[in-house]
């Protein structure tokens, strides 16, 4: 269903309504370069759910308006065994293991690298592989912003809302600097796959200059954020259908790797999943399942996969 630019779907119906519903929406055309969309969600089952949420290229955004979440672990970054309801994950290059009662609601913001820290007014690096609760980053006006978009009539209005908030915050905040907004813009429309030296030459910095001017910026180091976005273009590839297998995905995901390091003639010390079979394997695990606490006969498993996470549903 569609609506003012709102599509919302739902999914299979449980004793009380749609075991899940999302809703996604574009952001004002005033945020372009700072946001790249909304997801409403909501979500009802019998019994805890426990999720792997792998990396997404992004900072994401999470203004809840359901129970808290527990970050069981988040690899690479201090923020394990935090229970959350409203946070802020930054740009991550590891994955997350995530655990809530049973039911979630509100709304995921997906904020570019290079946008974020006019949304946020923290810097980049305050966030890459940490999640942060919002109240760290916003204050008193964060309960005041999930109190908001909860009372609000309709999706649409919810994303008016923060519409209007992400324009005015980002109103005076000056822009990123023009030769690191160029180099992530070459690595991610490439998908990670131009060499980091090549970028630094061409804006005719040092590579070390660059690479600390590219962190301050966008949070994480040059190669490792262009991993993520090689690993992201992948999974890409798998959700589309347009990849074949996993195993297909991850082979050119590692010959990908393989010839950005040939070019850049540095062999492959950056590279963390050398093997098609560990490609396979990382896409593999983020597999979702209802916890080990939820044993009540008859309880579903869900199997697809839920945009609003960017994760997939883990199948015992």
């Amino acid at each position: 269903m569609a609506a003012g630019g709102v599509t919302v779907t739902h999914g299979p119906d449980g004793d009380r309504g749609p075991v899940w519903t999302a809703a996604t929406g574009p952001v004002h055309p005033g945020l372009a370069g700072v946001a790249r969309g909304y997801t409403g969600y909501t979500e009802r089952h019998a019994g805890p759910l426990r999720r792997r949420e792998p990396a997404t290229g992004q900072v994401t955004l999470i203004v809840s308006f359901g129970d808290p979440l527990d970050i069981v672990e988040m690899s690479e970054s201090s923020s394990g065994g935090r229970r959350l309801t409203s946070f802020v994950v930054g740009l991550h290059d590891g994955y997350a293991v995530t655990e809530h009662a049973g039911v979630q609601a509100g709304i995921q913001v997906d904020l570019t690298p290079l946008g974020a820290a006019a949304v946020l007014g923290i810097p980049p690096t305050a966030l890459a592989n940490e999640c942060v609760p919002l109240d760290d980053v916003l204050g008193r006006a964060a309960g005041e912003l999930a109190d908001r978009l909860a009372s609000a009539p309709a999706w649409a209005d919810r994303f008016a809302l923060l519409d209007r908030l992400l324009l005015e915050r980002t109103a005076d905040a000056p822009p990123p600097d023009p030769a690191v907004a160029w180099a992530w813009d070459q690595l991610a429309r490439s998908g990670g796959q131009v060499p980091v030296g090549l970028l630094a030459e061409e804006i005719g910095w040092s590579r070390r200059h660059f690479g600390a001017r590219f962190r301050a910026e966008v949070g994480l180091p040059p190669k490792p954020a262009a991993r993520v976005l090689r690993f992201t273009a992948a999974t890409r590839r798998l959700a589309a259908g347009t990849g074949g297998s996993i195993a297909d995905v991850a082979a050119v995901f590692v010959r990908s790797a393989k010839a950005v390091h040939r070019r850049a003639g540095s062999g492959l010390r950056e590279t963390t999943i050398s093997t098609s079979s560990g490609m396979a394997a990382a896409i593999a695990l983020p597999k979702a399942r209802p916890s080990a606490a939820n044993t009540s006969p008859g309880v579903s498993k869900p199997t697809m996969c839920l945009s609003l996470a960017k994760s997939v549903e883990i199948s015992e």
